[in-house]
């Protein structure tokens, strides 16, 4: 018996391996993917498996012929959980909505772009497969690329530049689009996990004594004024995010989301942004806030990128605000979500000493309060500069 198509149109992939023999494969692992793919157009001599990631397997395919002129592409598999931590369920739906999301975009982007999406090729719904485009081998994550310090600051601020307008045009074509909303909508999981992960467990973290955070150890001295910004912030935070249906956002826009190739001279010869399957309909600031929160945290806590961090951001920035005017509240949201990711991802992840993770976490706070003060002084001197040079007082 032929495997059943998966109805998803010309991309769709027709096996012809029998179903219950497809069934009985475990596709997270070589051996799986490689009979999965037997009498395919994308049989393949050798599967790789691709390191990174936390949610699917990855695998670059190399193909026994050319696929309409490619070598090699990769296969993603998604489980009804994380890849790396398999007791958090993740729903499959997920693949549908980064298969849609891709489609989408790179039909909506230039052919030239020099920021774009990899193409998909086949998605099979039935067995939780899709194989697209392969960056290539010499494409690196640019957060592997800040991380080494291997980005001089003219590059950084060429990557930054042309990410921001990326993004800038991305949300002004997604902005009040009825047919994108609609579709987009229905992904609600994105938001939820965005609120239980970032969000609701701030103020624990801030003051409950028993926290798993090392900002409770001691408790961290935040006062009764600073925590009633924080809460009634992320009250309206959250609020907003759940009632945003008008821009299509693409959830999780990060440099380790971010592939860079460059050409033999070391000269920017392509982006891609990939890992879609999150995008839903919210908040542009927030989604903004969250490429700076990671940019600015490998500043602070990655000796000798310092620099080139800064020119990322300053350029992404400024090329945003080019395209796309935030308002103010716009812009309290960016700088919360900075604020917000500081405190709850910064102290855990940075390899510092206590005195410096318990530093980042303040710097939190800080951010919070001054944006929500609109201490003009502050904001001046930050690196938010370039998204509210249209505002009074911020020249």
């Amino acid at each position: 018996m032929a495997a059943k198509e998966a109805s998803t149109g010309p991309y769709s992939l027709s096996l012809s391996m029998a179903a219950d023999d497809t069934a009985n494969l475990d596709l997270s692992t070589q051996a799986g993917i490689h009979a999965y793919l037997q009498g395919t157009p994308f049989a393949s001599t050798i599967v790789d498996i691709l390191p990174g990631g936390f949610a699917n397997y990855s695998f670059r395919l190399r193909l026994a012929n050319p696929y309409e002129g490619r070598g090699t592409l990769i296969a993603k598999h998604a489980k009804p959980y994380l890849k790396n931590w398999q007791t958090v369920p993740f729903a499959l739906d997920r693949q549908r909505y980064e298969f849609e999301a891709i489609k989408r975009v790179r039909a909506w982007l230039p052919e030239d772009a020099m920021v774009t999406v990899p193409v998909v090729h086949r998605f099979d719904e039935e067995y939780h497969i899709i194989i697209m485009d392969d960056c290539g081998e010499d494409a690196v994550c640019l957060e592997d690329m800040i991380k080494s310090g291997c980005l001089t600051v003219t590059l950084s601020s060429i990557i930054g530049a042309f990410l921001g307008e990326f993004l800038g045009r991305f949300h002004t074509w997604s902005r009040n689009n009825a047919e994108l909303s609609d579709y987009f909508k229905e992904n609600v999981a994105t938001k939820k996990t965005l609120i239980q992960v970032i969000y609701q467990p701030i103020t624990d973290m801030l003051t409950a004594a028993d926290s798993e955070s090392e900002l409770a150890k001691p408790q961290l001295k935040v006062t009764e004024n600073d925590l009633g910004v924080i809460n009634a912030m992320v009250k309206q935070t959250t609020q907003a995010l759940l009632s945003a249906h008008d821009t299509m956002v693409m959830g999780d826009f990060r440099p380790g989301n971010i592939m860079v190739l460059l050409d033999e001279n070391k000269e920017l010869k392509q982006i891609y942004v990939i890992d879609w399957e999150v995008s839903t309909t919210g908040l542009r600031a927030l989604e903004i806030g969250h490429f700076c929160a990671e940019v600015y945290f490998f500043r602070r806590s990655i000796p000798g990128c310092q620099e080139t961090a800064l020119a990322l951001l300053d350029c992404f920035l400024c090329k945003y605000n080019d395209i796309v005017s935030l308002d103010y509240e716009e812009c309290k949201q960016a700088i919360f979500q900075v604020g917000a990711w500081l405190i709850i991802l910064g102290p855990s992840l940075y390899q510092g000493n206590e005195a410096a993770r318990r530093q980042m976490g303040m710097e939190g706070v800080e951010m919070i309060v001054r944006c929500h003060m609109e201490d003009e002084k502050w904001l001046e001197e930050s690196f938010f500069r370039p998204l509210l040079k249209n505002r009074k007082n911020v020249n």
